[in-house]
């Protein structure tokens, strides 16, 4: 009778660990800024279904980067989907960790799916071949790749150099100006001007004047008074303050994106 009991034991047991073991879709490793229920709806399963296939997860809001935990398969097959041999995207995919979880390689997917032209681009909802699948070619919902050319360029502090920069190829000049509450935005005009005329964009920096300014001396409404007025003027770009994450630049203690 112990003996039967024994056996029956065992078997439930051995049982018990094949479930387990069968609901065991694939293996991912933690990111940073993850948690068990963006994992879940990534990729089709509950937080409990998480859970139950990582014994070592005792706090469900506790899991840390670099841990690699068991995704169990869900209802859509962990993010497979559409035709046999197809693969939706979700968000935070990328065709490195695509690739990784198929056992394939980044060029064996462009190779497979040429509607990916760049392989650092691919979208949630985009459906890619997999290797061995016979899924048909995806449609093209792909937003197309424009190239926008880099723009190089330097910061002066004044004009006895801006021939050696288009000699150079450079296109853009960087200025900055350190602004004192009461300044007349017509002051850059001339600046503007003359590097439009030789052909090049301006980049204006507008910082403060002071060096380690004090606590609550920055007049907020009348710098961003003189920002609209030098905006008007037709600069290419304007860069707003500098470097505010240093106290000789912005007050100590009042670093706000909020403000900002």
């Amino acid at each position: 009778m112990n003996r039967s009991r024994w056996i029956a034991t065992g078997l439930a047991l051995f049982f018990l660990m094949v479930t387990i073991t069968a609901v065991s879709a694939f293996s991912y490793q933690v990111r940073w800024g993850d948690t068990l229920s963006q994992l879940a709806v990534r990729f089709g399963v509950s937080t409990n279904d998480i859970v139950d296939a990582n014994s070592k997860i005792t706090n469900p809001n506790l899991i840390y980067a670099g841990d690699t935990i068991e995704i169990p398969a869900g209802d859509d097959g962990g993010g497979t989907g559409g035709l046999p041999g197809t693969y939706v995207v979700v968000r935070g995919d990328t065709l490195f960790a695509i690739a990784r979880r198929f056992n394939t390689t980044i060029d064996e997917l462009c190779r497979l799916n040429p509607l990916i032209r760049n392989k650092n681009l691919i979208y949630p909802g985009q459906v890619i071949n997999l290797p061995g699948g016979t899924g048909g070619e995806p449609d093209d919902n792909t937003p197309p790749v424009t190239s926008t050319p880099f723009g190089v360029g330097g910061q002066i502090v004044n004009f006895n150099n801006v021939t050696a920069m288009k000699d150079n190829s450079m296109t853009w000049v960087k200025l900055q100006y350190r602004w004192t509450p009461g300044d007349s935005p017509s002051l850059l005009a001339g600046d503007i001007q003359t590097v439009h005329d030789n052909g090049m964009k301006i980049l204006l920096s507008i910082t403060g004047n002071d060096t380690f300014p004090t606590a609550g001396s920055i007049e907020f409404d009348r710098y961003v008074e003189f920002v609209e007025g030098v905006a008007a003027l037709g600069p290419d770009a304007i860069e707003i303050w500098n470097e505010m994450n240093l106290d000789r630049e912005w007050p100590a203690g009042e670093i706000n994106p909020a403000t900002y």
